[in-house]
């Protein structure tokens, strides 16, 4: 039995030493590759941040949900004020950066309000509707939103 043994722990040995250099060798590429990933990476972005124009990037469609057109909308834009449905979370300068791209004016200011979802039921079922945002967006004198001309 001795002998046996003698000769497993051999294989063993030569599978030891066979897989070590295998990985270590991996286990170099991929810290390698990590190297030069991690020198190369911070080049490429300091140059598309340099090269980029904000305005071809930014996604206005995903801030802008629609002009909000009622009573007060048509009051306020006596006043060269008009009222959007903004996504919720929005901040605003994107609805700034969003009201440029889309129309081509840039904003002076822009105040914005939550509304809280009213609480509905249909029957025995209890829910609420979606909450909504609004922006109020004021433009310069001579400035106009064509969206809201003829309405």
């Amino acid at each position: 039995m001795g002998i046996l043994n003698a000769l497993k722990k051999n294989k063993k040995e030569e599978h030891k030493t066979e897989k070590h250099p295998v990985a270590s060798a991996v286990a170099q590429e991929k810290q390698e590759l990590k190297e030069s990933s991690a020198k190369k990476t911070p080049e490429k972005k300091l140059t598309a941040i340099k090269n980029r124009d904000e305005k071809a990037f930014y996604d206005a469609g995903a801030v802008l949900v629609k002009p909000l057109v009622s009573e007060k909308g048509s009051y306020v834009g006596e006043f060269n004020q008009y009222l959007f449905e903004v996504v919720d979370g929005t901040t605003k300068i994107e609805i700034k950066k969003a009201i440029a791209q889309t129309f081509g004016v840039t904003p002076i200011r822009v105040r914005t309000l939550r509304r809280k979802g009213k609480r509905v039921r249909t029957g025995r079922v209890a829910g609420t509707q979606k909450l909504r945002k609004k922006a109020l967006v004021t433009l310069k004198k001579g400035d106009r939103i064509e969206a809201y001309q003829g309405v």
